[in-house]
């Protein structure tokens, strides 16, 4: 039986290490996995029907509302591709990341003790090989002086594929065991962020999607703001409610279903239109079970959360999405970066470990 180590993952893998840095992925990837789409499964109605959208106004007092969070909670990571191979001895093309990865949280009654975790991670593509020949190569890793946490990659864990013969092909692929590897790094980050979010068992708003971060408890108010939109929620008509909003509107809530947990959601503008009809929106979303059972479906909640944010948002234009960004999640962003070594450096380290 094979035991991988950092002395034999290169030959075990077939991988060889890249001599200089890779293209962008973007450049380097055949398509997108998330495509730009209509989502089904989206109750339009939940609030007002749909016959009836328009913008639902509030007022910059409504932000001192007493439910509202108080703490924030984000993550960062920064991953680079420092090995791979087509074809290893299993028929399996191989991936190899170095990164780091942190998590972070911050409140408004304290910023200035926020709490930030970093570490270094080294990602592998590892189907094939069962834990037990994992654990050395994780040991080593472990014990290198600089630490890297292994993550890894089983494509039959992966729910993205539909059947065997989809994850038999893909395993295959180096463009898409490449963008799965990615995948997963990001996962946990995630994983962290909501560790966090149960740790801290306090209301919170938290950067990305509700599911993301699925509290312990179920009185627990989550609330994700979304600074992206991959997916399309509404339709055309209710697209035209939504590019006319102002700064601190807000569309009327909608429901839709999110990897089997319904959430409540909605659109705010909290910068202006200054760079086009869809600068300056994010989407919200509050898990439906606790709106309903613990907010009563308090309509004025989601009031609230639009001024909120609208006040927070950050002011300093030389960050990149300082359109969509609430400033404690700036904050815990530059904490983050400023424990981050070079990418460069760390992926040195990574490559260092393997010869």
């Amino acid at each position: 039986m094979i035991v991988l180590s950092c002395g034999n993952l290169l030959s075990s893998f077939n991988a060889i290490l890249y001599e200089v840095p890779p293209l962008p992925e973007d450049m380097t990837s055949f398509g997108d996995d998330d495509p730009l789409q209509v989502a089904t499964n989206v109750n339009l109605d939940y609030e007002t029907p749909r016959e009836e959208w328009e913008p639902v106004t509030t007022a910059p007092e409504q932000a001192g509302d007493s439910r509202l969070p108080r703490v924030f909670v984000d993550g960062s990571v920064s991953s680079v591709e420092i090995a791979g191979g087509t074809q290893d001895s299993m028929g399996c093309a191989r991936s190899i990341r170095a990164g780091q990865l942190g998590v972070g949280a911050i409140s408004l009654d304290a910023p200035a003790r926020s709490i930030l975790s970093c570490n270094c991670l080294l990602a592998a593509t590892t189907m094939g090989y069962s834990e037990v020949q994992i654990i050395p190569l994780r040991n080593d890793l472990q014990n290198h002086p600089r630490a890297f946490e292994l993550v890894t990659w089983q494509a039959t864990g992966d729910s993205y594929f539909k059947t065997p013969e989809e994850r038999e092909a893909a395993i295959r692929d180096i463009t898409t065991i490449r963008r799965r590897l990615r995948r997963r790094v990001t996962g946990v980050m995630l994983e962290r962020e909501q560790e966090l979010v149960r740790q801290v068992d306090v209301p919170v708003y938290a950067d990305g999607r509700y599911v993301d971060h699925l509290p312990a408890r179920g009185e627990q108010l989550v609330i994700g703001i979304i600074k992206s939109m991959q997916r399309r929620y509404l339709d055309i008509p209710r697209l035209q409610v939504l590019y006319r909003l102002k700064v601190g509107e807000r569309t009327p809530a909608f429901e839709l279903e999110s990897r089997q947990v319904r959430v409540v959601s909605f659109y705010a503008r909290i910068s202006p239109a200054s760079s086009g009809a869809t600068n300056g929106l994010v989407r919200v979303e509050v898990g439906k079970m606790h709106f309903e059972s613990h907010q009563q479906k308090d309509m004025s909640l989601l009031d609230a959360i639009t001024a909120h944010i609208a006040l927070l948002r950050t002011r300093d234009s030389s960050y990149a999405r300082a359109a969509v960004t609430v400033e404690p999640i700036r904050v815990i962003e530059q904490r983050m970066q400023r424990l981050f070594h070079p990418i460069e450096r760390v992926a040195m380290s990574a490559l260092n470990a393997l010869r």
